[in-house]
């Protein structure tokens, strides 16, 4: 795990592309399963990241394709420079329904299929402890978040991805990211270049405001493109001055509140 995230911290200076698709599959007591499923594409440099995903709802998983329906979910891009966050949501085109004027509740994630409103958010990282902005520096290379992954013992076998060798990577007991937030967590990875191509956490969040316990399954799949130049602007994405300020939702939820991790 270690030489991982040497790999990663290696790639801090060069520009970099990654394309994931990420499937999230949340359970709670008492409601239906609900199915996310998203393609998102990042851009880095040094301390620039952006993320920009769209993300569709899947209705009637595991049932015949033909029973099976995906409706949009909107789109969603944040953008951070190491001491601010900005993020803006755009729900989907046909969201007209009651459920638009709906507020997110905090932890549930933007991710999580709601429909809603266009939103724009904010978080100062300079009111974090450090370690929170951390966990927004690198979407693409989780073990780079440090000490969690790098402290915890994992197991290590040979295994093949898509008919390529791959080394897996597996916890050996969960993984806790905050108080509130905890999960088994797997890695593909290539054992030349050391990225990761896979990555499954299979975790349990409990939100704060209400104690309620979920379930949350999480894959995703990368591929890579480093070194290539960025596009003009990449990293400029200005809210307006009504933007929400979230800032004190990630101290308390951490990175689960944007729904990217269980």
């Amino acid at each position: 795990m270690l030489a991982i995230d040497t790999r990663y911290e290696g790639l801090r200076t060069m520009p970099r592309r990654a394309e994931m698709r990420i499937a999230v599959t949340t359970r709670t007591l008492g409601a239906p399963d609900q199915h996310v499923r998203g393609i998102a594409t990042i851009h880095q440099l040094d301390r620039q990241v952006r993320f920009e995903m769209d993300t569709a709802i899947v209705e009637n998983v595991g049932m015949a394709a033909t029973d099976c329906r995906v409706t949009s979910a909107g789109h969603l891009v944040w953008v951070m420079d190491g001491t601010r966050l900005n993020i803006r949501y755009k729900p989907p085109a046909a969201a007209d329904s009651p459920e638009a004027s709906k507020p997110p509740e905090a932890g549930q994630g933007l991710q999580a299929g709601q429909h809603q409103q266009p939103m724009e958010m904010r978080a100062d990282f300079g009111r974090l402890p450090p370690e929170l902005g951390l966990r927004f520096r690198d979407p693409m290379g989780e073990p780079e978040l440090g000490r969690e992954f790098l402290n915890h013992p994992f197991t290590l076998r040979d295994g093949v991805l898509d008919g390529r060798a791959v080394k897996v990577l597996r916890s050996m007991s969960d993984v806790v990211f905050s108080r509130n937030s905890r999960a088994e967590v797997a890695f593909w990875v290539d054992p030349d270049s050391l990225l990761i191509l896979r990555a499954v956490y299979d975790g349990v969040f409990t939100q704060s405001d209400d104690g309620k316990e979920r379930a949350i399954a999480t894959e995703m799949e990368l591929s890579y493109r480093l070194g290539d130049p960025l596009p003009d602007r990449v990293f400029a994405l200005d809210v307006g001055p009504d933007a929400r300020d979230i800032t004190d939702i990630i101290a308390r939820e951490g990175r689960a509140a944007l729904g990217m991790l269980p």
